[in-house]
């Protein structure tokens, strides 16, 4: 949490350390902080709520470490981010709220590795994601709950539900996504 809550740091977003590790918070809430979202470094694990609330940060996101475990509120509220999501690292297992109100966002969803286990909310608010890149999800999702709510833009037909996917309320409220399964 280094700069957490630094909400009057009217300057453009720092290079990360190339080792770091644990970016929990690092930013959260830096609400006047500019520029574009830096490289990640290839040993971040956990990015929870590290850049949550960074509503002034543009540009798009480069790429993620593969190592990156724990996605939860990583870009939540950051509006301005421009773009595709780009493939979404191996060994993510908690994206809850990860892009939500990402709004400017767009393409495709992304394929969801293999070993994600919550979802929730993932997507929600990304009003420019159009399709998905995928036709099943990972058999180790359990919670979808609101995974793509008001993702207006989004259409076509949902991917493959998997056994272990049982909250998934609301997952596509507010998208034009047709479910074969009644979701």
């Amino acid at each position: 949490a280094m700069f957490s809550g630094c909400s009057s740091m009217d300057s453009r977003i720092p290079d990360l350390p190339a080792n770091l590790t644990n970016g929990r918070s690092m930013f959260e809430g830096c609400t006047k902080l500019y520029g574009h979202i830096p490289v990640l470094p290839r040993s971040l694990v956990d990015g929870t709520s590290m850049f949550r609330g960074c509503e002034k940060l543009g540009g798009s996101i480069s790429a993620f470490p593969n190592g990156l475990v724990n996605g939860e509120s990583m870009f939540k509220g950051c509006k301005n981010l421009e773009g595709n999501i780009p493939v979404l690292p191996k060994g993510l297992t908690n994206g809850i709220s990860m892009f939500q109100g990402c709004e400017k966002l767009k393409g495709s969803v992304p394929a969801l590795p293999e070993g994600l286990v919550d979802g929730k909310a993932m997507f929600r608010g990304c009003k420019n994601l159009v399709s998905f890149n995928f036709r099943e999800f990972p058999n180790s999702l359990a919670n979808g709950n609101q995974m793509f709510l008001d993702c207006t833009n989004l259409s076509g037909i949902c991917p493959l539900k998997s056994d272990k996917l049982v909250n998934y309320t609301d997952m596509y409220k507010g998208t034009s996504v047709f479910c074969e399964y009644g979701l």
